[in-house]
């Protein structure tokens, strides 16, 4: 497994919630940044705390859409939330996020998936078609471990149609190639 306790790794997590996979991956032995821009940052600083990972487990809160971090990490992950802002906005964090992986780095991303089936869906216009993460990754730059679109049926929130069909990619940053 990429994310396993063998090599300890520095990953930023963007859209963190409540900092499940954080905690998780620390719980593994890394060191992990969680970028939140909600008020669930502070739950997230208290289960970190309350599970002992906090010596590994950062929160920032802060906008995916602005990016503040310059150093690279060895992973990246972005778990559906690229739904909530624009297809503009959505397509500039993954361009960005992309961008902080070091070369042999991973980017992990998962969102939510048109279903044209689904008429009312909450931010239908701002979920991913079919295709288009795997389109993100340019295969001269990046190696794609694995793809997945899964198409499942939708539910009933609040009377609102909500989607469950999402895209997950887990791509490898090629390293620059030496020229000697």
């Amino acid at each position: 497994m990429i994310l396993s306790k063998a090599v300890k790794l520095d990953i930023l997590d963007i859209g963190c919630a409540t900092g499940r996979h954080a905690r998780y991956l620390a719980q593994l032995g890394h060191t992990v940044i969680g970028l939140e821009l909600t008020d669930e940052i502070k739950d997230a600083k208290r289960f970190a705390d309350e599970t002992g990972v906090s010596t590994r487990n950062y929160y920032i809160q802060g906008d995916a859409r602005a990016l503040m971090f310059r150093k690279p990490f060895d992973a990246v992950l972005n778990t559906e939330m690229l739904h909530q802002i624009s297809k503009t906005q959505s397509r500039k964090v993954l361009a960005e996020s992309a961008d902080l992986v070091k070369p042999g780095g991973y980017h992990v991303v998962s969102g939510y998936m048109i279903d044209h089936g689904v008429v009312n869906a909450l931010s239908h216009m701002r979920c991913l078609q079919p295709g288009e993460l795997l389109a993100a990754y340019n295969p001269s730059e990046w190696d794609v471990l694995e793809y997945t679109e899964e198409m499942k049926t939708s539910y009933q929130y609040n009377n609102q149609d909500m989607l469950q069909s999402r895209a997950m990619i887990v791509a490898q940053k090629r390293p620059i190639p030496t020229l000697f």
